[in-house]
């Protein structure tokens, strides 16, 4: 296994060293593993007597191994350096893993709603086949069991990476990493580790063991709470899961969505009418058109424009004046300069 992993990395352009910079990489492949063992013995069990909850229950789960998965890939994946291809190099592809964790994490509260109407329906109709009904039960409880205890191990290991929403929002009131001095964000050296794409990458992770846990209490307390059942607790307590879920995950889908559209994230913390205003009164320029701006990451910002000029023996002096408006606010600065005509 870990000779076929290690010719996936050479293959994706990782290598091993990775996982002795990172633990969590090394924590979440083996919960990974962990997670593909579980539910390929219950599937096989599930085939073996005929139990379509085991069945159902495993293919479901398929969803969060895919997800841990295709986040463990991009972490490595996004390391690689850049090339003539992809000369911002690969760290979006964890921003893309970030908001498909979140969409799985959904699909999966949708299905915890699906599967409570159905073992509903089902509970009216049991009759004859209760014996055989509450052996698969019984089957199935100990599978959620064991992938609670793995959801619990993840969640602990995890906990360090939970801190990417309480960063974010503090990033949206202030920027973080900045200082106001005389009207202008002066950027810190030192950024938020806590807002990179790794980062973000992580705290999906850790959302989905997080969740997972829930999900399985949720799915041990119906069980075992007879009062819940009586009451539909199941389906209410799955409702519950879907808010609470859409909830958790509402950040990142914003944060990820406006990186992805080629936007900028939180960007009334940065003056930028102001910088353009700015730019616009260096002597010798004569007005400032097709302006851009948006983000690889969540916190590399880019910026381009075309300046018009008087005249291209400005351009030095102008350009220098542009970046010390606009380095504040951003990594790369893109500037195309024209002559007035």
């Amino acid at each position: 296994m870990m000779i076929l992993l290690s010719k996936v990395l050479k293959g994706l352009g990782g290598n091993w060293i990775l996982f002795e910079k990172d633990n969590s990489l090394v924590h979440l492949i083996v919960i990974i593993l962990s997670c593909l063992l579980v539910l390929s013995v219950e599937l096989l069990v599930g085939l073996f007597h005929s139990n379509f909850h085991l069945m159902a229950d495993s293919l479901h789960n398929v969803l969060n191994v895919l997800a841990l998965s295709f986040s463990f890939f991009s972490i490595i994946w996004g390391k690689q350096k850049t090339n003539s291809k992809f000369t911002y190099g690969f760290s979006r592809l964890e921003v893309i893993a970030s908001f498909t964790n979140c969409c799985f994490l959904c699909f999966l509260a949708l299905f915890l709603i699906f599967r409570s109407i159905h073992d509903s329906l089902e509970d009216l109709g049991e009759s004859d086949h209760h014996g055989h009904s509450e052996r698969g039960h019984e089957q199935l409880n100990l599978f959620i069991v064991v992938r609670l205890l793995i959801y619990l191990i993840g969640t602990f290991l995890f906990t360090s990476h939970s801190g990417f929403v309480s960063s974010e929002s503090k990033f949206s009131n202030q920027m973080r990493g900045y200082q106001k001095r005389d009207g202008y964000y002066i950027r810190d050296k030192k950024e938020d580790p806590n807002l990179t794409s790794d980062a973000m990458n992580y705290y999906t992770v850790y959302l989905n063991f997080k969740l997972g846990m829930l999900h399985c209490l949720t799915f041990l307390l119906i069980e075992y709470i007879e009062f819940l059942r009586h009451l539909k607790g199941e389906l209410i307590l799955a409702i519950f899961m879907l808010i609470y879920t859409i909830k958790e995950t509402r950040v990142i889908y914003g944060l990820s969505t406006e990186i992805l559209l080629q936007g900028l994230p939180n960007v009334n913390d940065i003056d930028l009418n102001r910088a353009i205003n700015q730019i616009q009164k260096i002597p010798n320029v004569v007005s400032v058109k097709q302006t851009h701006y948006w983000a690889v990451t969540p916190q590399y910002f880019i910026f381009s424009s075309n300046i018009i000029i008087t005249d291209f023996q400005y351009k030095s002096q102008i350009e220098e004046a542009i970046n010390s408006i606009l380095s504040p606010y951003f990594h790369e600065i893109l500037i195309d300069f024209d002559k007035e005509h």
